[in-house]
């Protein structure tokens, strides 16, 4: 890692996984901000000059003819990385921790590089991201008592890992002024500009019924599913996944089936297009001889979806499946679990701390690609149940991993509604925009017996 004080903004390139975006007020308030305080917060780049953090203040910097920023580089940094990076950056932007960097009084206002035993943390209050962001760089900007006021987790990072921190003094006297600007919110998550397809979510199915433990086991099923499946029920899976609790349940002898529309191939990520339809197939054999279906599970689909539309389709076409005395069983990642989440001291895994927009959703950079992630709390998933079935029960502990709904009483919905949501979940698309237009048969049979149902 370098320090240049002066960086030519014509050789800096945006990058394209950039999740944030700002509204024109708060732009306008960045480019005051600089031009009345100038540039306190470093860019952050790769060896190659692709930003890592700071594409807002870029976008000012040059909104207003700046030539020139300093700039933090990072050597050696995976694509991986860098997102990681960016991410985690954009979440340490507030200032809660409490820490101190000693020696400073008789430095002047600018720039300085500082040893780590000069760091005194008093309190770190945001261990979980603090702990994260201990393989990635930032800087800190503090006043002439040497309290740092922006970006603190920074400080504790490099405290922890031994490591030299970058710091921008300030007179205190303008340090009022300047935190009316650092308050601000420049930038929010949205990830729609990522546009992400829907076969990338095939990266987040779940690896059910295997040889491990017992928590490979979908709650779902053993807590709502099977306490209340009879021999007599026919039940279909949609979203399920590697099909495991189906292929389980069909071997008991009930009268069982899955819909995977992006089923992989064994050992692969290759999605095998033929059991896809063999799926489908099946599925509408079995409408066809007996009709709508007694239970509908939607299993851990509702936080695989890629925006809102999905997330609409697949609760339309899970109504349409079930009889009038059906039961439509839903369990989802529960929010208010990930809220408590990024306020623990440690997690097991990266993943576990979410980077939310305002829809909930979160992105996660895995094997390559994008994912997303969607969270539900217990007003909200019943606030969507609410909007296709008449009777909805909530269930789940309010902080617990996960929220299920067991639903009754399907509504009937426009016709048109169910056209597109079937012909969206029945004919997916595939990577290089295939789609196997197999499904017209399946969906004239469930708009079909959805009308007669009324």
């Amino acid at each position: 890692m370098s320090f240049v004080r002066h960086y030519p903004l014509n050789q800096i390139t945006p990058a394209d996984y950039n999740p944030r975006k700002i509204t024109n007020d708060s732009f306008n308030q960045l480019k005051e901000s600089l031009k009345r305080f100038g540039i306190v917060k470093p860019l952050i780049l790769n060896e190659r000059g692709v930003i890592i953090a700071g594409h807002q203040r870029l976008k000012a910097m040059k909104a207003i003819d700046m030539q020139e920023s300093p700039a933090m580089v990072l050597s050696e940094v995976s694509l991986h990385d860098e997102i990681r990076f960016n991410l985690f950056h954009n979440s340490v932007e507030t200032n809660v921790s409490i820490v101190f960097v000693n020696g400073l009084e008789d430095q002047d206002e600018g720039y300085h590089w500082v040893d780590p035993n000069r760091i005194h943390v008093v309190n770190n209050k945001n261990p979980s991201i603090t702990y994260e962001i201990c393989r990635v760089w930032g800087s800190v900007i503090v006043n002439d008592k040497g309290q740092v006021i922006a970006n603190a987790d920074y400080a504790v990072a490099c405290k922890q890992l031994k490591e030299p921190l970058l710091v921008y003094k300030m007179n205190s006297n303008q340090i009022e002024t300047l935190e009316k600007y650092l308050h601000s919110n420049y930038g929010s998550y949205h990830y729609d500009e990522l546009k992400i397809p829907s076969y990338n979510q095939l990266h987040c199915q779940m690896h059910r019924l295997t040889a491990r433990k017992k928590k490979n086991h979908s709650s779902t099923y053993e807590q709502y599913v099977l306490p209340i499946l009879q021999r007599n029920h026919r039940l279909i899976d949609f979203g399920s996944g590697e099909c495991a609790y189906i292929k389980k349940l069909v071997e008991q002898g009930y009268k069982a089936y899955g819909y995977e529309p992006y089923y992989r191939k064994k050992g692969s990520w290759i999605i095998d297009m033929k059991r896809v339809i063999k799926m489908i197939k099946a599925i509408e054999w079995s409408i066809e001889q007996k009709g709508l279906f007694d239970v509908v599970v939607l299993d851990g689909v509702l936080n695989s979806v890629v925006h809102l539309d999905f997330e609409r389709w697949v609760m339309t076409a899970c109504n349409s499946l079930l009889r009038k005395d059906g039961t439509f069983i839903t369990g989802t990642r529960n929010l208010k679990s990930i809220k408590t989440n990024n306020k623990k001291k440690r997690l097991n895994r990266v993943r576990q701390i979410q980077f939310l927009d305002s829809n909930n959703f979160s992105g996660i950079f895995r094997d390559g690609i994008w994912t997303l992630q969607h969270f539900h709390d217990h007003t909200s998933l019943k606030r969507l149940c609410k909007r296709y079935f008449n009777q909805v029960e909530i269930f789940g502990a309010k902080s617990g991993a996960n929220v299920y709904a067991v639903c009754k009483s399907p509504k009937l919905l426009p016709l048109n509604e169910y056209q597109e949501a079937l012909n969206e979940e029945f004919n997916m698309v595939y990577p290089g925009g295939y789609r196997h237009n197999k499904h017209q048969r399946i969906v004239e049979l469930i708009q079909k017996f959805a009308k007669e149902r009324g």
